[in-house]
């Protein structure tokens, strides 16, 4: 009984030393194993152009006043094309009679797109550069009303000076609405990028620097 005793216990040591071996021998490969990394939240998509979607829409809408003032001189136009009434004069014939009622109306426009949109850091600064560059747009007018002044009373001259302007007018507003659109500052004729944070391209309209 004494043998078979000091037998099990030189057993059970030896056992119990194996297991300490293997114990000891599979935590440093517990440490050891790789770990999987961590996903990271996928960052929100910029739209192409650098420019929120937001300051895209609300730039294209601060051409509507341009167009709204550069309707009077259209009027020749419309007269002859029911298509130009149908698609500008009816759409925007109350903003017409509401802006053209009040001469306070044009220079109250010119400054707010101005100061209140153009020179207010608290906006997005694309925002900002549509916003100077539809109250330059607006500022055409005085030049033009300048202009007509020489030709007095309608004629043919003077109604060809009016629609050169207005279709002026017209082609600024598009160029510069569907550029805003595509989160870029088109470069008008005559009005240029309305600002230096927007530098041109090799070609096509100047484009939107985010760091500007």
């Amino acid at each position: 009984m004494r043998q078979s005793s000091a037998s099990d216990r030189l057993l059970h040591d030896s056992l119990s030393r194996e297991v300490k071996k293997m114990q000891s021998g599979r935590r440093p490969a517990d440490v050891s194993r790789p770990t999987r990394p961590v996903p990271r939240p996928a960052r929100a998509a910029r739209p192409a152009g650098g420019a929120p979607v937001a300051s895209r829409f609300f730039g294209a809408m601060f051409f509507l006043p341009p167009l709204v003032l550069a309707v009077p001189y259209g009027l020749q136009l419309f007269q002859r094309s029911r298509m130009l009434r149908d698609m500008v004069l009816k759409p925007l014939l109350p903003l017409v009679l509401a802006f053209h009622s009040s001469r306070a109306a044009n220079f109250l426009c010119i400054v707010v797109l101005y100061g209140l949109v153009g020179k207010n850091k608290s906006l997005h600064p694309f925002t900002r550069s549509i916003g100077r560059q539809a109250s330059t747009l607006m500022m055409v007018q005085f030049p033009a009303n300048f202009i007509l002044q020489f030709f007095g009373a309608p004629g043919p001259i003077s109604n060809l000076v009016q629609a050169s302007i207005f279709l002026y007018f017209v082609y600024c507003v598009i160029f510069g609405a569907l550029g805003s659109l595509r989160g870029q500052v088109a470069d008008l004729p005559g009005i240029g990028a309305g600002t230096p944070s927007f530098q041109r391209g090799q070609s096509g309209p100047t484009s939107f620097r985010p760091g500007g």
